[in-house]
């Protein structure tokens, strides 16, 4: 299963340098299933641009399992520190090798980006394109 996320650019490359290895959210889809977090980039670049391989999904109750180590974000959610109640674990990231646009994304698969996340089965036109798209392996 595959969810769209939004996120701000400023965290895309403590992920690229692996400074951070888990995404941390308020809310989980109802389809727990996850594998992977496809990551529409916010402004300035406003594309569809990663899909990230999620190993494990942690729960604040499970909070221990995430290391308390300096890795952004990891620290809080270990002691509860945080506001976010779950700890998406991310073992590889992969780029498109042609991002996809805001503006293509609405045009075409009728997407706009989603305030928490949209599961990539709503969006059948753009699953099939994401298949037949060149992805390119970053960490």
């Amino acid at each position: 299963m595959e969810i769209i996320l939004s996120m701000r650019s400023a965290y895309l490359p403590l992920f690229l340098s692996g400074k951070k290895t888990y995404e941390f959210r308020t809310k989980l889809p109802a389809k727990k299933d996850i594998q992977w977090l496809l990551i529409y980039e916010m402004t300035p670049i406003k594309a569809l641009k990663y899909a990230f391989k999620v190993d494990d999904i942690i729960s604040a109750q499970q909070r221990t399992n995430v290391p308390d180590t300096q890795e952004q974000g990891n620290h809080e959610f270990h002691h509860g520190l945080s506001r976010y109640q779950y700890a998406y674990k991310i073992s590889a990231i992969y780029q498109l090798k042609t991002p996809i646009s805001l503006n293509n994304l609405k045009q075409y698969y009728h997407l706009t980006p989603p305030r928490n996340f949209v599961y990539l089965d709503s969006y059948p036109q753009l699953k099939e394109h994401l298949k037949n798209c060149s992805w390119i392996k970053v960490k």
